[in-house]
């Protein structure tokens, strides 16, 4: 039996709860969180009694996997509390706010020799995989990602400030990493980047050459767009977004 540690007691750490408890050999042994009532909402959820844990505790308790779904804002924090717990982490995205924090973190996980994952769920979608699978037999040779980032709904949502400023790195992560994931890791080239601005919106280009295909990146700032993905194959075009 495969014990988890959950820290958090939101709506992601609600449908990890849901999800652990569909699948066998796997129970949770704690949740960590600061606020009584949130906890107490979440352990009914859990067909048998968990325990409320604390950061310190971590280091007593046995845990195979320690799953961190907090705010983005608390990450980088909480990273650096847990990076000698001797557990498999698997944290939700960001990790921490900006590239900078991200490098810490990884810095201190390797002098550690703590094994951390992202849970970037996107690349394992059905449609991700028949895609990179074309990639492969190359079948496809270019690929437009259309992405888009409103400001004021995280005003809106009670985002924190700190978050909205680092909005591309903290809510774009799933998008950019594609790039990543079909050029199947290969090294890449910046060809052409171009930002159009004005008083309340902005449009952000960029050109990614890799080994096997070329990406169009275009983000939106504060226009109402939704996420897209084309890829342009031989005979086909493949197009991946929200139903």
């Amino acid at each position: 039996m495969y014990r988890v540690t959950i820290i958090g007691s939101g709506n992601m750490a609600g449908e990890y709860v849901r999800v652990i408890q569909n699948i066998g050999n796997f129970k949770i042994n704690g949740i960590v969180t600061r606020k009584v009532s949130s906890y107490k909402k979440l352990a009914q959820k859990i067909n048998y009694k968990v325990k409320r844990l604390k950061i310190s505790d971590l280091t007593q308790i046995r845990s195979d996997l320690i799953i961190v779904a907090i705010s983005e804002e608390n990450i980088f924090k909480i990273l650096k509390q847990i990076s000698n717990v001797k557990s498999i982490i698997l944290c939700e995205k960001p990790i921490g706010l900006n590239y900078s924090e991200f490098s810490k973190i990884l810095k201190l996980f390797e002098i550690k020799n703590t094994k951390l994952f992202v849970a970037l769920n996107r690349r394992y979608y059905q449609s991700m995989n028949m895609l990179k699978k074309l990639i492969e037999i190359n079948s496809i040779g270019r690929i437009n990602i259309v992405d888009q980032q409103d400001q004021n709904l995280m005003k809106k949502n009670g985002k924190k400030k700190k978050v909205i400023k680092y909005l591309m790195y903290a809510n774009s992560v799933h998008l950019i990493d594609l790039i990543n994931f079909f050029s199947l890791n290969s090294s890449y080239k910046i060809l052409k980047k171009k930002i159009i601005r004005s008083s309340k919106t902005k449009i952000i280009e960029c050109e990614i050459k890799t080994h096997r295909i070329i990406f169009k990146y275009k983000c939106y700032w504060n226009i109402k767009k939704r996420w897209e993905i084309k890829a342009f194959g031989r005979n086909k075009i493949y197009r991946l977004k929200p139903t």
